[in-house]
């Protein structure tokens, strides 16, 4: 009992020291802001217009990518220092509905780390670059792409930009390899226009 009451008052006295310091637009350098605590918002709330559910269609294959943001999201490093970033993030089911075939589907739950897809820099030009990370046991495949508001279809996203980033360990075991197999079936190379449902 001692010990749960010493581990709360721990994770309290961290909630109470991790302050928001200064918040400045997300599109802001890290560099310029040594100090700690600082929330890296999205103060022209770019990522409102990607967020929602996006299907696409390529033959029988159905990809469905829902894509949500996250605001104030706490972040610490070694170091010592923490800041909050405001991040788009999705899941990615994958089906053929032709034939019955769930060929992907993201983990279930709303936890940030169940998000296999996260943004990978601001709002540019009316895109953004996405990351994709499937981790499966230690070894995990990722992969990039972009997302492109297409004109004057605010209900249409354009998928390109496809990059392969190959496979990589997160073990502790450096000595454990990874697969250097093929690009997943499910992932999407090629253009696609995505529908806002």
């Amino acid at each position: 009992m001692k010990n749960l009451k010493i581990a709360l008052l721990l994770a309290l006295s961290q909630n109470i020291l991790a302050q928001v310091t200064q918040m400045v637009p997300l599109k802001s350098s890290e560099a310029d802001y040594p100090e700690t605590g600082v929330y890296f918002k999205d103060i022209e709330n770019s990522f409102n217009s990607f967020e929602g559910t996006w299907l696409a269609t390529d033959g029988n294959t159905v990809y469905t990518i829902v894509l949500l943001k996250v605001e104030q999201h706490y972040e610490s490093y070694p170091s010592g220092r923490y800041d909050y970033y405001d991040w788009l993030v999705g899941k990615l089911f994958v089906t053929n509905p032709v034939q019955g075939l769930q060929y992907y589907s993201s983990l279930p739950g709303d936890d940030f780390d169940n998000y296999p897809i996260v943004n990978r820099g601001g709002v540019r030009s009316n895109a953004i670059t996405m990351g994709f990370r499937d981790e499966n046991n230690s070894c995990a495949f990722r992969f990039q792409f972009r997302l492109t508001k297409v004109p004057n279809q605010p209900m249409q996203l354009r998928y390109s930009h496809f990059r392969n980033e190959g496979f990589f360990n997160y073990s502790a075991d450096e000595d454990s390899l990874c697969p250097d197999g093929p690009i997943p079936h499910y992932v999407p190379q090629g253009e696609l226009i995505f529908t806002k449902q």
